[in-house]
């Protein structure tokens, strides 16, 4: 009686947070177990099935690498300058 999708955007949304938490060493460790629990949760509770949660990691992947090429084409601003 309940909605089961591939990808679990439950566990995209954990990487992506995880991976910007990268630059706060202290959020990063204090979030990494919070995380790490979200993978079993969603299968456990019977969110998604285990397939889905690889997906979900493949799709935070892309979107990191997508937002990664979209940031390099990007033009670069000058210290002091206005946009």
């Amino acid at each position: 009686g309940y909605f089961v999708a591939l990808p679990s955007l439950h566990v995209a949304v954990a990487v992506l947070v995880q991976v910007f938490l990268y630059r706060s060493r202290a959020h990063f460790w204090l979030f990494l177990p919070i995380n790490l629990l979200v993978v079993p949760a969603t299968v456990a509770l019977g969110y998604h099935y285990l397939l889905d949660v690889p997906a979900g990691v493949l799709l935070a992947c892309v979107v990191l690498v997508a937002s990664a090429r979209y940031r390099a084409r990007l033009p670069v601003r000058q210290l002091g300058s206005r946009p």
